[in-house]
């Protein structure tokens, strides 16, 4: 009689294992279903990234993707991506505003303010379908697009409400530097953060001078490049004291994951100046006005 009750409790426990097991999938993962009368408020009123992908409900290949794009949304949950899927053979509008010719087609759309007019860096998929590869392909761009600072929308959304710890990095004005050394500054972060990969860092960047507060609070005041990382959760921030290397950079956010730096109290968040979005662009040069060669010194 013991060994049937000790049967029974086994078997119990593996049946009730498995029953948590995938109820705690289905709960991990979440799938929008898009369509003309949604798509603004989730997509392009989103700040977090969006995959995007344009399916036939009758097609084999799409309905294997489904499958893949659960596991997506789960290896991601709370990185801040949004997975949805929109019938492409009904959202005739949303077909044509993406160019999608085919199905299925994946399109991410970058983290940040995005408009009606396709930007450059909306990246179409092309990679094998299997989930590994297009977690890979998010985290790339996640990496490469990282967000300026323009505004308390943006901090709020990076660096408040959860236990991320948000690492800003402060660069040259642009008038001190070129476009190409701006770019290269952004290219060095963006390849160490992939040292924390997967982890609950946020990456946004700001031109030096723009948020005075800010600077201050964080102690980026010795010149830039320079790069703090803050946990509004905890209340403190770190400085990295290297020199704006890879190597340095990613020793840095590895010492943060182990606890292994010096930290200072934060009290409140700083008060963020709203700037206008840089363009990509060297800047132009400010030219004083000639003097009109008609004035005489008397009219001066």
């Amino acid at each position: 009689m013991m060994l049937c009750l000790f049967l029974l409790l086994v078997i119990s426990s593996l049946c009730f294992g498995k029953v948590d097991k995938n109820s705690k999938l289905k709960e991990n993962h979440s799938i929008k279903s898009l369509n003309s009368n949604n798509y603004e408020e989730n997509v392009m009123s989103n700040n977090d990234i969006s995959v995007v992908a344009f399916v036939d409900p009758h097609c084999k290949v799409c309905k294997k993707m489904f499958h893949e794009l659960k596991r997506v949304s789960s290896q991601l949950d709370g990185v801040g991506v949004l997975v949805g899927v929109v019938d492409g053979t009904v959202e005739n509008d949303l077909v044509k505003l993406h160019g999608v010719e085919d199905f299925p087609t994946i399109k991410i759309l970058p983290r940040g303010e995005k408009t009606y007019t396709i930007a450059r860096n909306v990246m179409k998929y092309n990679g094998p379908l299997e989930a590994s590869h297009i977690v890979n392909a998010i985290f790339e761009m996640i990496e490469k697009n990282i967000p300026q600072l323009t505004g308390i929308a943006v901090f709020e959304e990076l660096c408040t409400g959860g236990s991320q710890v948000c690492v800003v990095l402060g660069v040259p004005h642009i008038l001190e530097a070129s476009a190409e050394k701006r770019n290269k500054h952004l290219a060095i972060m963006a390849a160490a953060s992939k040292v924390v990969r997967g982890m609950n860092f946020n990456f946004m960047w700001f031109e030096g001078s723009s948020q005075l507060e800010l600077e201050d609070n964080l102690d980026m005041t010795f010149g830039f490049p320079a790069v703090s990382a803050l946990s509004m959760d905890k209340g403190v921030y770190s400085i990295c004291r290297s020199s704006y290397t890879e190597n340095n950079i990613k020793k840095f956010l590895t010492s943060l994951t182990m606890g292994g730096l010096q930290s200072f109290k934060i009290d409140r968040t700083p008060e963020i100046a709203f700037v206008e979005p840089w363009d990509g662009e060297d800047a132009i040069p400010y030219e004083e006005d000639p003097l009109d060669d008609d004035w005489s010194n008397e009219d001066l």
